[in-house]
């Protein structure tokens, strides 16, 4: 999770990748850094209490709470600054081999505008859509008004149903706002960086002997793929 957060926001892994030479280069101090990090700050046997990295759910965890518990909420580092990730777990597509791509268009964005956003259910965050989003925060102020609390927050790992906040409500919206999808052109390479770094990390290989793996490695997936 540390050598993710360390990575994942990079469209060139920290100037490791040279796109338009299809050429790698993970010899430098700031790469050496983020391994040498990850390793001291690692949990290896999972027991968490030594861990130094969790998620943040903006829907899902009280900021109040996580702040008690001796926790600092960052954002992710990308190329040009800091800002939240945005994950996904419903994705909309369309088979490219449909025989009427127009009305799966059409579709989509039905799902997408302030009607078909209604269908949006609580559990399921924020709608994409911002008029809706806005308003939606607004319903839920008004219900917490009449006593009608639909929110629920993790309180030392027990579900618990709360009262929102206008205060909650604006940092929310606040948060969307700055969100950035992680790049995606990485993951690959990513992968292998994770795979090889372990062997580091339990003490198998040196440090250097990683790196030059790595280096191998990658530089034969671009030459490969790119």
């Amino acid at each position: 999770m540390v050598l993710n957060y360390l990575l994942a926001g990079s469209e060139d892994l920290w100037g490791t990748i040279d796109w338009e030479a299809d050429r790698c280069d993970f010899s430098g101090d700031l790469f050496t850094k983020i391994l040498e990090i990850t390793k001291r700050y690692a949990d290896p046997e999972s027991i968490g209490q030594t861990a130094v990295a969790d998620r943040y759910r903006l829907d899902v965890d009280v900021r109040e709470v996580v702040e008690s518990n001796r926790r600092v909420i960052l954002d992710y580092p990308f190329n040009d600054g800091w800002y939240p990730y945005f994950s996904v777990s419903d994705v909309l597509m369309v088979n490219a081999n449909t025989k009427y791509p127009e009305g799966a268009c059409e579709f989509i964005e039905y799902l997408l505008d302030e009607e078909g956003q209604t269908f949006v259910t609580q559990s399921s965050g924020l709608p994409v859509n911002k008029d809706m989003a806005d308003s939606y925060k607004a319903w839920e102020l008004k219900e917490n008004e009449a006593e009608k609390s639909h929110y629920y927050m993790t309180i030392d790992g027990v579900p618990e149903e709360i009262s929102l906040t206008k205060e909650m409500t604006d940092e929310a919206l606040d948060y969307a706002e700055r969100t950035r999808y992680l790049p995606l052109k990485t993951k690959e390479i990513q992968s292998i960086i994770y795979e090889e770094a372990l062997l580091f990390y339990t003490g198998d290989k040196s440090l250097e002997a990683v790196i030059d793996l790595i280096q191998n490695r990658v530089q034969l997936y671009l030459d490969e793929n790119m």
